[in-house]
């Protein structure tokens, strides 16, 4: 299954349950992907393992299943989790695909 941008929010919506944005987005993928990755920073620890999980499964996703588009927000959240300290506690989980973008990240 592909995943193009103009339908990506739902996907967004349920990847984390737990997950509650802070600002009304009006649907706004990068705001709400921007958020998110705020929201998994401030749980950078063991008791939420899950959520980190859940967010990993997600990129993965995104990275697998989505359009250009979908590629290009993904990247965009992954340069706003660099500027966060726990960067490399969140980035521990992830997958095969995110793991080569984030590695691409890095090096710029």
């Amino acid at each position: 299954m592909s995943i193009a941008f103009a339908d990506v929010f739902p996907v967004l919506a349920v990847a984390l349950p737990d997950f509650k944005p802070d600002n009304e987005n009006d649907g706004l993928c990068y705001l709400f992907l921007n958020d998110m990755v705020r929201w998994v920073c401030d749980r950078a620890y063991p008791e939420f393992e899950r959520q980190m999980e859940e967010f990993a499964t997600l990129f993965e996703k995104l990275l697998t299943e989505g359009d250009s588009d979908i590629r290009d927000l993904t990247q965009d959240a992954l340069e706003t989790l660099w500027d966060h300290e726990e960067r490399e506690v969140v980035a521990s989980h992830f997958g095969p695909k995110t793991q080569e973008l984030w590695k691409l990240i890095c090096k710029h």
